[in-house]
């Protein structure tokens, strides 16, 4: 009886998987530590992945498949993401709607998060050190509760090549249209996996600042 009271009251995740290339055994790795990860908050129900061409393509069937599992949240891992064991953990801490770790593009170390200036969207130079509102955040490790999927009409993701504005803009975009605030935790720092690992460590060095 203790153990099913235990499992009603713990809140279940689908691990959205997308891909579109080579896996990586760092990544695969990471992914092990989160299915490996033992605590009584959660319990991972499933997990939903896609090998497609097209990104949008690729989420959008990933988030109706993850839907039909009827768990309590998405996580959201890119194929080169590299994560800790507790990351879902600490994400569930808040009990947000939707929040994402904080990582870097790879190409210009900026952070994988935008504040909206008119029609265009900027990563911020600057961060508070505790849990913040951002305007847009990418797909690359983000925890999202299944309603809010559910209360928007699909698409949920749509690529825009006229306007260069990626599926993961659109998302949030849909989000906070329907009333959905997007958060970002920085103390959850998964890596980036580019030529070379792109984390908070270059980050840093590559602005010269201390965090």
């Amino acid at each position: 009886m203790k153990q099913q009271a235990e499992r009603k009251m713990k809140k279940t995740v689908v691990l959205c998987l997308p891909h579109y290339r080579s896996l990586s055994f760092k990544y695969m790795a990471g992914l092990s530590n989160l299915l490996l990860f033992k605590q009584n908050r959660y319990e991972i129900k499933s997990a939903v992945t896609l090998d497609a061409l097209y990104v949008d393509f690729n989420r959008n069937i990933i988030a109706r498949d993850a839907l039909q599992k009827n768990a309590d949240y998405m996580f959201w891992l890119d194929s080169d993401m590299v994560v800790e064991g507790d990351t879902i953990l600490r994400l569930m801490e808040y009990d947000k709607d939707i929040v994402s770790g904080l990582y870097f593009k790879k190409r210009d170390l900026d952070p994988v998060m935008y504040v909206r200036r008119g029609d265009l969207y900027a990563s911020p130079k600057e961060w508070e050190k505790t849990i913040f509102r951002m305007d847009a955040v990418g797909m690359g490790c983000v925890l999202i509760k299944s309603d809010v999927f559910r209360s928007i009409e699909p698409p949920w993701f749509v690529y825009d090549v006229r306007k260069n504005k990626g599926e993961d803009i659109y998302f949030c975009e849909k989000a906070r249209e329907a009333g959905y605030d997007i958060w970002v935790d920085p103390s959850v720092l998964p890596t980036h996996l580019a030529e070379k690992e792109i984390g908070i460590r270059e980050y840093l060095a590559s602005r010269h600042v201390e965090y």
